[in-house]
């Protein structure tokens, strides 16, 4: 019995294809626009960045402020140090000056 050979597509980045006319499969299943679209929302659902400190319903609030180069090299090393994010750094330091009266 002859094994039947299957021609396998390599697609490079940078260009797109129409996902209706051209066939695609993902997870054994054709690809379309529509599916791509979905699976892409879900994505971007589940890896949003850190999970809400408020709760799991709400988007945790930005506070955004400004500081000098120097500051920022030093907040980088530190976190660096401490196995923390810059952010995980500032929420800590954050929580130390309201702790105190």
């Amino acid at each position: 019995m002859a094994k039947k050979e299957s021609k396998k597509l390599i697609y490079t980045l940078g260009g797109s294809i129409n996902l209706d006319q051209e066939r695609v499969l993902y997870k054994g299943k054709r690809l379309t626009e529509a599916r791509a679209a979905k699976l892409g929302e879900e994505t971007a659902k589940k890896f949003r960045g850190r999970p809400s400190l408020s709760n799991k319903k709400e988007e945790s609030p930005i506070v955004q402020f400004r500081v000098t180069k120097a500051k920022k090299i030093a907040i980088k090393k530190k976190a660096k140090a401490e196995k923390i994010s810059e952010s995980e750094l500032l929420r800590r330091a954050v929580d130390l000056v309201l702790a105190t009266k």
